[in-house]
């Protein structure tokens, strides 16, 4: 809960402590200081760019060998290989992992218990660093805590029977409930018995009676769709929106972001199946996620949240490779910018240079 009441706050900051100053010459060398996307040097041999990532619906990219925004899709993303970074609001990510197709690679040099973790100015060269410490993006599943493993002496897997509140792939409401794992091996859940509440008029009402469908994971990846109440054969998922989710071992992976173009999303409110009668409208829907070496909410964010309901970025020191063994140093210096007088969130302000 405490997450989700810090995702909404983070959704609409307006705090002025932290920001810079709305002057003409950025925030410490010269260049341009306008509310766009904007690049200038840092006046000793480095840069600093300012980043449009207020969206909170698709992802700001940023190329380092280029100095420049790339203007793509999220879709188009996954196999472009001329972007470095993106950020949609305080979420980033990098190409490389489940990301992208550039292998990009990144170390947070405060991880690794760098002297100079925090001193941008005094990282002038790679650092030995051992090859286990080099992080690509990795997938932060949205529909999470669904099974326990009971460990020994019965290693047995057992559904945790918590009800989630789902967005289909078309936008529509479902609720659901895995009231049974069956038939479960090494590398996959076997048999889901699931128990599920359809609106297929759009509506949000939940209280209509419930159905069931078994489904069958242990041949590989398993689609499921509410709209025809059970499994469905998909050719190829990151076009098709006739799936919700599928179940790959013993994930859960929704149709949207990272694994399809769908609408799919998920909740999962402290009540009981019976109890939730309808269907939240807007946040706090959560999608599958890419955590990368700027971390995630819950995992090593490259911010504080402050006693204000600020941003304050930690300042740490990140060593990125890039295609063709290319390393950059980049840091993020802050969150804010001034428009007009008034402070505004998701502006963030980087500094890079290559090594």
């Amino acid at each position: 809960m405490r997450n989700i009441l810090i995702a909404l706050a983070l959704s609409a900051l307006f705090f002025a402590v932290g920001c810079e100053k709305d002057d003409s010459t950025g925030p410490t060398g010269p260049g341009p200081y306008t509310p766009s996307d904007s690049t200038w040097s840092d006046g000793s041999g480095g840069y600093y760019v300012r980043l449009n990532a207020t969206s909170s619906s698709s992802f700001r990219y940023y190329d380092l060998a280029n100095r420049q925004v790339v203007s793509i899709t999220d879709a188009e993303a996954r196999t472009n290989n001329i972007w470095t970074f993106a950020f949609m609001r305080y979420s980033g990510k990098t190409n490389g992992g489940v990301s992208g197709s550039s292998d990009v690679r990144a170390v947070d040099l405060a991880r690794i218990g760098h002297a100079d973790s925090v001193n941008f100015d005094a990282v002038t060269s790679v650092p030995a660093i051992d090859s286990s410490a080099w992080e690509s993006d990795r997938t932060s599943y949205a529909l999470v805590d669904w099974w326990i493993y009971t460990g020994p002496p019965a290693h047995q897997i057992l559904p945790s029977r918590k009800v989630y509140v789902l967005k289909t792939a078309g936008g529509k409401y479902a609720k659901m409930t895995i009231d049974s794992i069956s038939d479960y091996g090494r590398s996959h859940v076997g048999t889901l018995a699931i128990k599920f509440v359809y609106q297929a008029d759009g509506s949000a009402t939940l209280s209509g009676p419930a159905r069931w469908s078994n489904l069958d994971c242990s041949s590989g990846t398993a689609y499921f769709s509410f709209a025809t109440g059970g499994a469905v054969a998909i050719a190829d998922p990151m076009t098709s929106l006739d799936w919700d989710f599928q179940v790959s071992g013993f994930d859960i992976k929704l149709n949207s972001s990272l694994h399809g173009r769908g609408q799919a999303a998920v909740f999962a409110p402290d009540t009981t199946f019976d109890a939730l009668l309808a269907a939240p409208i807007g946040p706090p829907y959560a999608k599958d996620g890419a955590i990368s070496v700027f971390g995630s909410l819950e995992v090593n964010p490259w911010f504080n949240y402050g006693a204000q309901h600020e941003l304050i970025s930690k300042n740490h020191v990140y060593i990125l490779q890039a295609s063709g063994g290319v390393h950059y140093k980049v840091q993020i210096t802050n969150y804010y910018l001034v428009v007009s007088g008034s402070p505004q969130s998701a502006w963030l302000t980087m500094r890079f240079r290559r090594l």
